[in-house]
C-alpha cells in the first residue's frame, strides 16, 4: 500500500524545515479495517455492466453524497473510472459519513462479486487510511 504523502499547510513546513523537503511519506502511516458490507442498489446503476471484471482486491472509491434526497448521509460506491456501483447501505453509512465529513480518508476494495443480468451481489471491505 502506497501511502499519500501529508499536505496541510503546517505538515508541509515542518517536513521543509525538518528534511528540506514537503513531500515526505510517513513509514507510520496504516489502514484500518472498518467494516465489511455490500454495495446496495446494484440494480439501479452501472453495476451489472462494470462489476463483471471485477475482483477481489480491486479498489473502489467512495464518495459522500450529502444532497441526496432520501438519505442526507448517503455514500456513493465508484469504480475506479467513475461508474457508480450503488451505495454502502443507510444503516452502515452514519459512522463513516460522519469520518468523511470529518476529513478522514475512508476507502474500499471488491471482496466477492457474482454479476447477474439485473442485480448485482458486491462485497466490499471498507477500510480508513489512518495517519
Amino acid at each position: 500500500m502506497t501511502v499519500p504523502a501529508i499536505k496541510d499547510d503546517i505538515t508541509h513546513q515542518l517536513m521543509i524545515r525538518t528534511f528540506g523537503k514537503a513531500d515526505v511519506v510517513l513509514p507510520f502511516s496504516r489502514q484500518v479495517f472498518l467494516m465489511k458490507t455490500y454495495v446496495a442498489g446494484t440494480g439501479h446503476y452501472e453495476a451489472s455492466a462494470v462489476a463483471k471484471p471485477l475482483k477481489a482486491g480491486d479498489q473502489l472509491v467512495l464518495r459522500r453524497e450529502p444532497r441526496n434526497s432520501h438519505d442526507d448521509l448517503a455514500i456513493e460506491v465508484l469504480s475506479q473510472c467513475g461508474a457508480k456501483l450503488g451505495y454502502i447501505p443507510r444503516s452502515q453509512n452514519p459512522v463513516l459519513a460522519r469520518l468523511m465529513d470529518a476529513g478522514k480518508k475512508i476507502s474500499a476494495e471488491a471482496v466477492a462479486c457474482d454479476a447477474e443480468e439485473i442485480w448485482t451481489q458486491l462485497d466490499i471491505n471498507v477500510s480508513m487510511l489512518e495517519i
